[in-house]
């Protein structure tokens, strides 16, 4: 317990520090920008092999602000284990980061990340948002490090074809990752084959990455991640981004502390889902669709006291 603390606090201190001297209001400088050519290439791969690796997309400084904040909430946290799957019991997560610090949905807001999901989730009948904007929403956000091998999945949920998509995966690689500590699996192209995943690792192909590469997945891509055979943690933080009317597995709009809300902007605050918010009064009718200046009125109205 005593060490756990002691981690902590150094978490903390070492996260406030670098705060203060990085901006981490926008992220400038932080995060590169893609060149027309490589988001073109990006958009490719992601069509055709279902997934692609971005290296270098995140800076250093920013990499151990993040590290160090989930590297601190898995210190003081016991019960690391708890709403894990059963036989997950290994693996080490740290589940909303959005209700942790500002930057983890800044960073889904930078211009890359935008960039790529606009072009395969946006919703092309979403008036009220500009559509030069993002209209998708967060489905869920969490940091994980592996523990024992996690078998090859879908996370649509049911497998189908098709150039349209629901859900994709957005990676943070902040520790590196490799075919020793754990590192994703992939099985090129098999988010067209329409089918569940047979398990067999045989296919599968390793994701190596270097911390501060992003990995990007189509969510209908066969994916697991293998054993962890060292002593140390491989942490990387998934964010899950879905079409704006799929139900997400975290209530943002409920959940999200003020003090947090009060430094998103609006198209942040419509990214957590506070510009989709279903009726929850007999006037409100149907419309779920909202704007950007509505889902701020409805973060302003829905925010939960700030957290101890």
């Amino acid at each position: 317990m005593a060490v756990r603390r002691a981690v902590l606090r150094m978490a903390i201190v070492s996260a406030s520090v670098l705060e203060g001297a990085l901006n981490m209001d926008t992220l400038d400088g932080l995060v590169r920008r893609l060149d027309p050519d490589e988001l073109a290439s990006v958009v490719l791969d992601l069509e055709v092999q279902g997934y692609v690796r971005l290296p270098g997309l995140m800076s250093d400084q920013l990499v151990k602000y993040l590290l160090d904040l989930v590297s601190a909430a898995s210190a003081d946290d016991e019960n690391i284990a708890i709403g894990t799957p059963q036989g997950r019991e290994a693996d080490r997560v740290v589940y909303h980061l959005p209700y942790r610090d500002p930057a983890f949905t800044r960073l889904l807001d930078s211009d890359p990340v935008r960039a790529v999901a606009a072009r395969f989730l946006n919703d092309h009948w979403y008036r009220e948002i500009p559509q030069d904007e993002p209209n998708y929403i967060l489905h869920y956000y969490n940091a994980r490090s592996s523990g024992t091998p996690l078998d090859l999945h879908i996370d649509s949920y049911i497998p189908f074809s098709g150039p349209e998509l629901l859900m994709m995966q957005i990676a943070f690689v902040l520790e590196d990752q490799s075919e020793q500590n754990g590192c994703t699996v992939v099985v090129p192209g098999s988010h067209q084959s329409g089918r569940y995943p047979d398990r067999d690792f045989a296919h599968a192909t390793d994701v190596e990455a270097t911390a501060g590469d992003v990995v990007i997945w189509d969510s209908r891509l066969w994916h697991g991640a293998k054993s962890n055979r060292t002593e140390g943690t491989r942490w990387v933080a998934i964010a899950t981004l879905s079409r704006w009317w799929l139900k997400q597995k975290a209530d943002f709009p409920t959940g999200m502390p003020k003090d947090i809300v009060d430094k998103l902007t609006p198209r942040q605050l419509a990214l957590l889902g506070f510009a989709s918010i279903p009726p929850t009064d007999a006037d409100d009718g149907i419309q779920t669709k909202k704007s950007f200046d509505e889902a701020l009125d409805a973060a302003r109205r829905r925010a939960a006291p700030q957290r101890g």
